[in-house]
């Protein structure tokens, strides 16, 4: 079954140690530079073996692993990348004012509100690109932030405290490989909306549109779990599901319904179709139809 996988699908062979060696040792470096050795090893004894070994004698496997050790140190360094862009910076003393770029909408805890941020402009300069967490004293004028919005804040980062014995969870590991460098608790008179999102900022603008597709949901008359279950099976937003609710859905294992699916993109295509059903009549109008249909999907990407 796996050999006939990989005989339809031969990108999977170079995928699968790709993948491997960005969650397994991307901080190894060692590791790293063994894989980029056994890649070379194979490669130069396909070469050496192949023009003095009887035909008979099958290397072509020293051939396919070079490629496989190549790829695995590929995603090895991939992953060691990351996990750099997320480590914290020794040394940082006392409270820092930056310039930060809202990646989503705060939501709302039990005592503030939770907010992902990227440094735009902040001192020292090894702070800047990193990603925190920030959690925000609530106040009223936390309801007006949106995606991409810039805001100037005050803070002292704090680093995740590795307390992992191999049975809790890994919140450090976590963190880093969710790309978050540190942790700051913000008062409300430590931090000021700055600015809206830039222009180029198509992240920012999608959120926002999806954002607005939820607005029209509530101004139809829908409220609680029937707003969460239909923002979330529609265009994935699941802020406004009830926790007992997902619970149920992941309980009978279908909280794949929840999330944007091949089900939702082929439901969408099936009425787009439908509604361009005069479109199919010679081969100019069905070349139309098809770029007008994958114009549509990827719009219904973007939200």
């Amino acid at each position: 079954m796996w050999l006939n996988l990989f005989n339809k699908v031969p990108s999977l062979r170079l995928i699968i140690p790709y993948i491997f060696g960005i969650f397994l040792i991307g901080e190894e470096k060692k590791l790293i530079l063994f894989a980029a050795l056994f890649s070379l090893w194979c490669y130069c004894s396909n070469k050496f073996l192949q023009s003095r070994l009887s035909e008979t004698w099958n290397i072509r496997w020293l051939y396919g692993m070079s490629y496989v050790g190549l790829w695995f140190s590929i995603g090895c360094v991939s992953g060691l990348h990351a996990m750099s862009k997320s480590a914290f910076p020794e040394g940082l003393t006392g409270k820092i004012v930056a310039e930060v770029c809202l990646k989503k909408e705060p939501v709302k805890k039990k005592k503030s509100y939770q907010i992902y941020a990227e440094t735009i402009r902040v001192t020292p300069e090894k702070l800047k690109g990193k990603m925190f967490i920030f959690y925000l004293q609530q106040s009223e004028k936390i309801k007006s932030l949106r995606t991409g919005d810039r805001i100037i804040v005050r803070f002292n980062p704090v680093k995740p405290n590795n307390n992992f014995t191999g049975l809790s969870f890994d919140y450090n590991k976590w963190l880093r490989q969710k790309g978050i460098c540190a942790t700051a608790y913000i008062r409300t008179k430590e931090w000021f909306y700055l600015k809206g999102p830039e222009k180029t900022d198509l992240i920012a603008r999608a959120d926002r549109l999806s954002g607005k597709i939820v607005s029209i949901f509530k101004e139809s008359g829908l409220e609680g779990n029937s707003l969460g279950l239909a923002s979330a099976m529609s265009i994935g937003y699941r802020s406004d599901i009830d926790k007992k609710v997902e619970s149920y859905f992941r309980a009978a294992g279908i909280t794949h319904v929840l999330s944007v699916s091949g089900l939702h993109v082929g439901v969408i295509y099936s009425l787009i179709c439908f509604c361009l059903f005069f479109l199919k009549y010679g081969k100019t109008q069905k070349v139309l139809r098809n770029i007008i249909i994958v114009i549509f999907l990827w719009l219904y990407a973007f939200i």
